[in-house]
C-alpha cells in the first residue's frame, strides 16, 4: 500500500499509549503529523485551528470519553473518520458506538490493524464527500431546472403517450386557462386537451416521435378552459432515455395569428378601396369636366340659380375626388406602394407656392399669413416636392380652417445642426385638447365634436400628412392646448444639395 500524508488527531490521557498509536502509524503514512489532546477545550481548540484527516479517541478519559469526543466532531458538522482506539470495550458498547457513528474501532493490543482501517476509512470518506458533492450538484442543477422551468414565459409541459400531462409550468396552464391548483388538484380533463378533429393527427404525432431523434415542430391547436381553440407552435420530443415520456414546448400563436388576420383585412381594404376608388374617379372627372364647361357657359348662358348649382356640382365633385384621392394615398402608403422622388428644390420658391396655394383661402377669412425664413437655410435641398407640398397646404389649410376671421397664421422654416428641414405652422385656433391629439391623426378623425361642429372635412388630411412625413423618416410634433391655438411642427432629414 502506498505511502501517504496523513494528519491525525489523537485523543489520548496517556502518552506512552499515543505514542505506541504514533509508531503503529509510522509505517504506513510519511509525512505524519500529528497532535494529542485529552480534555473537551482542547479537543475543540484543535479542530478549529487545524484540519484533520482522521480522529484516534480513547475509549475512556478521565473527565472526558470518546462518546463525548464523538459528540464535539458532529456538532461542528466535521465528516471526518473517527475510529475507536482502545485497550478494552465490550461488544454492545462498541455496536452503540457504531451506531451512534463510529466510523470503526480497534483494540490497543492488535495496533497492526490500525493502518489499513485508516486507508479504508479515508477511502470510504472520500466516496460520501464525492457523493454529497455529487447530490448537491444535482440539487443545484434541479433546482435551476425547475427556476428556468417555472419562470419560462413558453409553455412546459411533461406529458405520457397518452397525453395524460405528468408536470407543467404556469405559462402551458394559464395558456388553456388553467391555474396551478387546478392542476395539482386533478381538476384537468387532459383527454379533452386536443380538438376531436385532430385525434388522428395526435396519433401521428405520436408514432412520428417514436421515430425521430430530434424535436418535431408543427402548428398545433388546444382546447381552452373556456371551449374556445387555442393556436400554438407546439415543439415534442422524447425525454432522453424514455420511450413514453415527451416534453412539450408551446407557444402560443394567438396574437401573431391575429396580427395576420388584421393586416390581412387591411391588405383586402386597400385593395378594396384601391379600386373603388378607381372606378369612382372616372365618372366623377366626367362630372368635373361637364360641370366646369356649363360654369364656363360653353353652351349658353345661365341664369344665376343654375349657376349657383352647378358651382355646388363642381365644388362637391372637386371635394369628393379630393377625400378619393386622399384614400388611394393612405392606401399606397400602408400597402407599401407609395416611393419618394427627391429632386433639388429652391426653399424659398418652395415656400412662396405654398403660400399661393392657399391664399384665397386665407383672403377669405381676412386672415394674414406671416412667412419666415431662417438665414440658416441653404439655398436648395433634395426633398420630394410634390409629397411635402402636399403636407404644407394640409397643414395650412387646416390652419385656415379652425381660426377664426382676421387672426394670424404663421410659416416658419429653418434648418437644424443634425440636418432636418423643419416647417412650424401656427394658427390662433381654438387648440387640440390631449385626449383629441391622440385621435386626429387616424383616417376619418377630427377630434371632439364641439371643435369641429362647424368644419367641414373626411378626417383624412392630418392622417395622410402623418403617414407622408414617415415616409421620409420624419416627424410631426403637436404643441396646443385648448382655447390657445396650435404649432404643428413637421421635421425632415435631408442632405443640402448645392
Amino acid at each position: 500500500m502506498a505511502e501517504r500524508e496523513l494528519n491525525v488527531l489523537i485523543v489520548e490521557d496517556s502518552e506512552s499509549d499515543a505514542q505506541l498509536v504514533i509508531k503503529a502509524l509510522k509505517p504506513g503514512f510519511s509525512p505524519l503529523h500529528f497532535q494529542r489532546v485529552e480534555t473537551a477545550n482542547e479537543m475543540m481548540l484543535a479542530l478549529s485551528q487545524s484540519k484533520w484527516d482522521v480522529i484516534l479517541a480513547d475509549y475512556n478519559l478521565p473527565g472526558f470519553s470518546g462518546q463525548r469526543a464523538l459528540e464535539i466532531v458532529q456538532e461542528h458538522g466535521i465528516d471526518i473518520p473517527f475510529i475507536m482506539v482502545s485497550g478494552h470495550i465490550g461488544e454492545e458498547s462498541a455496536i452503540a458506538l457504531m451506531r451512534a457513528g463510529v466510523n470503526n474501532y480497534v483494540m490497543k493490543d492488535n495496533l497492526n490493524k490500525l493502518v489499513p482501517v485508516i486507508h479504508k476509512e479515508l477511502n470510504e470518506a472520500r466516496i460520501r464527500r464525492e457523493r454529497k458533492a455529487a447530490l448537491h450538484a444535482l440539487q443545484e442543477s434541479e433546482a435551476r431546472f425547475r427556476q428556468i422551468f417555472e419562470a419560462n414565459m413558453i409553455g412546459i409541459a411533461f406529458a405520457n403517450t397518452d397525453c395524460e400531462i405528468k408536470c407543467a409550468n404556469d405559462a402551458f396552464l394559464n395558456m388553456l386557462g388553467y391555474s396551478k391548483t387546478d392542476f395539482e388538484n386533478g381538476e384537468i380533463d387532459w383527454k379533452q386537451l386536443s380538438p376531436e378533429h385532430l385525434q388522428m393527427e395526435r396519433l401521428n404525432l405520436l408514432e412520428q416521435l417514436q421515430h425521430s431523434s430530434r424535436p418535431i415542430s408543427v402548428e398545433w391547436q388546444y382546447v381552452h378552459r373556456t371551449g374556445t381553440l387555442v393556436d400554438v407552435q407546439l415543439y415534442a420530443a422524447l425525454v432522453h432515455g424514455s420511450t413514453d415520456e415527451i416534453i412539450v414546448c408551446a407557444t402560443d400563436l394567438t396574437e401573431r395569428k391575429e396580427k395576420e388576420a388584421a393586416k390581412l383585412a387591411n391588405s383586402r381594404k386597400n385593395n378594396f378601396l384601391v379600386s373603388m376608388s378607381h372606378e369612382l374617379r372616372t365618372p366623377l372627372h366626367t362630372i368635373i369636366s361637364a360641370s366646369t364647361m356649363l360654369a364656363e357657359q360653353v353652351f349658353g348662358g345661365l341664369t344665376a340659380k343654375q349657376a349657383e348649382y352647378i358651382s355646388m356640382i363642381h365644388d362637391g365633385g372637386q371635394h369628393l375626388l379630393t377625400i378619393i384621392n386622399d384614400i388611394l394615398d393612405i392606401s399606397k402608403i400602408d400597402a407599401g406602394k407609395m416611393s419618394l422622388h427627391k429632386e433639388a428644390v429652391n426653399i424659398q420658391e418652395f415656400v412662396q407656392e405654398v403660400s399661393a396655394l392657399v391664399s384665397p383661402l386665407i383672403e377669405k377669412k381676412q386672415q394674414i399669413l406671416r412667412i419666415h425664413l431662417d438665414k440658416s437655410l441653404p439655398e436648395v435641398v433634395a426633398m420630394d416636392k410634390l409629397r411635402l407640398k402636399q403636407v404644407m397646404t394640409n397643414l395650412l389649410s387646416n390652419a385656415n380652417k379652425y381660426t377664426p376671421e382676421a387672426k394670424t397664421l404663421q410659416l416658419q422654416c429653418r434648418m437644424d445642426r443634425h440636418q432636418c428641414l423643419i416647417f412650424d405652422v401656427i394658427d390662433e385656433g381654438p387648440g387640440i385638447s390631449q385626449e383629441d391629439i391622440e385621435r386626429i391623426f387616424h383616417p376619418f378623425e377630427q377630434g371632439s365634436q364641439r371643435r369641429v361642429r362647424r368644419m367641414t372635412g373626411s378626417g383624412l388630411g392630418l392622417a395622410l400628412v402623418k403617414r407622408i412625413i414617415e415616409l421620409h423618416a420624419g416627424t410631426l410634433h403637436i404643441q396646443s392646448s385648448v382655447g390657445k391655438g396650435s404649432k404643428f411642427t413637421v421635421m425632415i432629414p435631408l442632405a443640402s444639395k448645392s
